[in-house]
This record gives structure tokens, C-alpha cells and sequence, in this order.
């Protein structure tokens, strides 16, 4: 993966190729978690065609390939006609986002965490709406710590408070790592917020 990251360095300095505006000043043109792959580019013809030539580069150098059939095109901001072009330019699907960026650190409402906590208890007790079973252990006594003689299943109310204080806390306390970087950049977060 080494070398995929230097042929996207290269290609990140060609004059046909654009950065995705919000990536610019970081030169971000990817990310790689485990074995997936995130790559990000102006929504124009040309970026797509660089990234689409540094891919098919990459898989005669290495031999790995990427599956079609799991890869994804996520576009913002590009006209319907783009969209097509781009689409055909690189055989991909185009992917939805199903929650905003910053819909993640936000604290999420009562009535979903709820209905999350009620199919963790379902899952947990076998019971189905059709056929409920009795709850041997109240719901509230195994979220508590196994130091406590209990199972630590997390109840998600508690879960999403502990998630966004620990994103609050990276954006203040974290400001070299790269998404923190990017935050501060966009002004997505101010000191004192």
C-alpha cells in the first residue's frame, strides 16, 4: 500500500489533476483503512480519469484489483450530466451517505436510541414481537461492568454521551491528527465551542 500512496502522490502533481476543495491545502487525494480504499478528487473528468489511470496502473504493478461490484462513486455538488459521465468513466455504482459527517458526533435522539437499546434486548433475550420471553436480568443490571458481576453490554444512550465527549476531546486535545486538522480548517469548530 506503500506504493499505491506514492503513485497517488504523483499523480496528486500532474496539471489535469484537482483536489477535492475541501482536501486541498492537506493534499489529501486518500485514505486506507484495513483493505478498503477512499480516494478524493474534484468532481471533474479529468481528476477521474488520473485516479481511474493510477488505479489501473496500480493493479498491473501489484496484481491486486478492485472488486466493481463493492465499489462505490459518492458525489456532491456535480450536475446530473457530470454525474453520468463520471459514472461510466469509472464502471462504479454511485453510493448514498446515509447520515451527514457531522450528524456522527452529534448526540442522537431519545426515540432511535431507544428503539437501538429494545433491539439489543431482543436480540439478547431471543424475543421477537410476535413472541416475547421473559427478561431474566433487568436490562439496566447488565450494562453495568463485569468488575460489578455483570455482562458490560453497552446501553447506546450512555454510548453516544461517551462517543461525543471523545470527539470533543480529540478536536481540542488532538489538533495534529489529519481529521482535526481538517475540522479546524473548514471552521467546523472554534475554540471555546
Amino acid at each position: 500500500m506503500e506504493y499505491l500512496s506514492r503513485t497517488f502522490k504523483c499523480m496528486s502533481e500532474l496539471p489535469d489533476f484537482n483536489f477535492y476543495p475541501m482536501c486541498k491545502q492537506l493534499e489529501l487525494t486518500h485514505l486506507i483503512f484495513d483493505d478498503d480504499l477512499m480516494m478524493f478528487c474534484k468532481g471533474e473528468r479529468n481528476s477521474v480519469n488520473r485516479i481511474m489511470k493510477t488505479l489501473t496502473h496500480f493493479s498491473s504493478t501489484s496484481g491486486l484489483v478492485a472488486s466493481m461490484e463493492k465499489s462505490n462513486l459518492f458525489l456532491v455538488g456535480v450536475e446530473d450530466s457530470t454525474k453520468e459521465q463520471l459514472l461510466m468513466v469509472t464502471g462504479f455504482s454511485q453510493g448514498t451517505f446515509p447520515i451527514s459527517f457531522w450528524g456522527l458526533i452529534f448526540i442522537l435522539p431519545y426515540n432511535i436510541l431507544k428503539e437501538v437499546d429494545q433491539k439489543c434486548r431482543d436480540f439478547l433475550w431471543g424475543g421477537f414481537e410476535e413472541q416475547r420471553k421473559v427478561s431474566l436480568i433487568a436490562w439496566d443490571k447488565i450494562c453495568r461492568p463485569k468488575k460489578c458481576g455483570d455482562l458490560n453490554i453497552k446501553a447506546y444512550k450512555e454510548w453516544n454521551k461517551a462517543y461525543v465527549g471523545k470527539l470533543r476531546w480529540q478536536v481540542i486535545e488532538k489538533k495534529d491528527t489529519l481529521w482535526v486538522k481538517w475540522v479546524y480548517r473548514e471552521g467546523l469548530y472554534e475554540e471555546g465551542d
